[in-house]
């Protein structure tokens, strides 16, 4: 009979850039089987220990792409890391960035966009209820927040070219301003309870 087996190996691309790769190194081995005059040959494709190889390198693969396209907010932000209160005065509290960086947003998926940093522009340690988050730039600029639950979330032209985002949840946001078309581009990141 001929026997298919083989490894299946999980290459991370470069520097974290791009999604992995499965790689198949399959072997193949032959044997006879003899049944009077006639020859006859069995094959085997995946076999149940290959398919629990190939199953857990393609969970390996989903966790793996996850954390290759995730921002990483667990770098110290580029300006600051501010805490407000419900009531906080002056309202709006603003902060002047520069927006944009070499990295596309879209790889978050949904509806983000623009170009930002690996790190966070700001976080903001939230306790209070509504707020907004948004941008101001004389640039088509985009917003990417990663909010306390860990969710992406991500706006773009909500005011003419600027983002902005309303929040209902205390705790940690972390906050990256894009720049739509690419380059760096002067901002002010602000945050209102109107």
């Amino acid at each position: 009979f001929v026997l298919f087996c083989g490894t299946i190996t999980l290459r991370s691309s470069l520097a974290g850039h791009g999604a992995p790769v499965l790689v198949f190194d399959l072997h193949i081995r032959r044997s006879e089987h003899y049944a009077g005059d006639d020859r006859q040959f069995y094959f085997s494709l995946l076999g149940d220990a290959m398919k629990k190889t190939f199953l857990t390198a393609i969970a390996i693969a989903a966790v793996a792409s996850t954390a290759a396209i995730a921002q990483d907010y667990s770098l110290n932000p580029n300006f600051g890391t501010y805490s407000l209160n419900a009531g906080f005065l002056p309202d709006p509290s603003e902060v002047n960035i520069v927006a944009g960086g070499s990295i596309n947003a879209s790889r978050l998926g949904g509806s983000c966009a623009g170009n930002i940093s690996n790190a966070p522009d700001v976080r903001l340690q939230w306790s209070g209820g509504r707020m907004t988050i948004g941008a101001r730039s004389g640039s088509d600029t985009t917003l990417v927040v990663n909010g306390p639950d860990g969710s992406w979330y991500c706006n773009d032209d909500a005011n003419g070219l600027d983002p902005a985002m309303v929040f209902n949840q205390s705790g940690q946001y972390d906050i990256w301003v894009g720049t739509y078309n690419g380059g760096t581009a002067s901002a002010v990141l602000y945050v209102t309870e109107y």
